[in-house]
């Protein structure tokens, strides 16, 4: 970045997981960063609106500028960029400008060799088959399977990408091992900001005819007493029909509390039930984790289960 010094203006465009840490790692350098995101909040595929009002708020603490429902329609200069126009009709002038606007597997190869292409990628079984049972495919070329709604889902996440590799050399070797629908949980950070999500949103719930009920709850990530102990926001989403857990978000200042989505994941997956996770008992050291009596998986647990049987 130090050849970038003498420029002013960086703009990043598209507020998903890597556009958000694009944005952190240049913001670092002291440039001035104009972070762009056609959609209404940041990460609006992971985080519902209530929730990325926090990281958003945050963001501009750090002096990044964020526009919000903007479209880029033009880049211009000659040689290099000079300028961006935006769909409010604003152009701003900038030196340099990154786009992460998300990718499309390049599927030629598997096109040319006969195989089915899905919405979102190669399709695949359940055994990572492709259209001709001899070929097995995995990672960002393949398109994934929901674990909640059934449906074709983006799923260019490494750890996606790791489990897809173990199990097509699993099934290569003869066994039938299944690829298990996608929860696609991810975490990234923002400076001292970590954002972490599994499952789906609210939003995408009811766009697929799910009745959800849900909560939030802030704790802290060490007990009370301990002096550096940082806020977190936790929210669950629940399908009010059958009751089990469908999605989870983190907002946090501290990156223990992270973790927590994987937890929140293998809730997902196992099927758990607002009833199951009233009874969650997680490990507890005044330096390493809340309260007990704080821990928000329990008591966003204890507010749904309150609403869905008591009230």
């Amino acid at each position: 970045m130090d050849k970038f010094k003498a420029r002013k203006n960086v703009i990043v465009v598209g507020a998903g997981a890597v556009g958000t840490e694009i944005a952190y790692l240049i913001a670092q350098h002291s440039l001035k960063v104009i972070f762009v995101e056609m959609l209404d909040n940041v990460m609006a595929r992971s985080l519902d609106k209530d929730m990325a009002e926090e990281v958003e708020k945050y963001i501009k603490t750090k002096g990044v500028d964020l526009r919000l429902g903007q479209k880029v329609e033009a880049i211009t200069g000659e040689q290099e960029v000079e300028a961006v126009k935006f769909s409010s009709g604003e152009e701003l002038k900038a030196e340099m400008i990154i786009i992460s606007g998300g990718v499309e597997p390049n599927a030629a190869l598997a096109k040319k060799a006969g195989l089915e292409i899905g919405k979102f990628g190669l399709k695949v079984n359940e055994y990572l088959q492709t259209s001709d049972k001899d070929i097995f495919a995995a990672g960002d070329l393949i398109e994934y399977k929901s674990f909640i709604t059934g449906k074709p889902i983006f799923g260019q996440l490494r750890p996606n990408a790791v489990i897809g590799g173990r199990v097509a050399a699993k099934n290569l070797l003869g066994l039938k091992v299944k690829f298990p629908g996608l929860i696609n949980s991810f975490a990234t950070k923002f400076f001292d900001q970590a954002i972490a999500a599994a499952g789906i949103t609210e939003h995408e719930a009811k766009e697929n005819g799910i009745d959800v009920i849900s909560a939030k709850h802030k704790s802290a990530s060490k007990h009370s007493m301990m002096r550096e102990k940082k806020p977190y926001t936790l929210k669950l989403i629940f399908d009010r029909q059958t009751k089990k857990l469908i999605g989870g978000q983190i907002v946090s200042l501290a990156p223990s509390p992270i973790k927590h989505i994987d937890l929140i994941a293998m809730a997902i997956r196992t099927g758990l039930t607002a009833l199951d996770l009233t009874t969650l008992r997680c490990a507890g050291q005044p330096e390493l984790s809340p309260d007990p009596g704080m821990e928000p998986i329990a008591l966003v647990a204890e507010t749904i289960y309150r609403k869905l049987y008591i009230e």
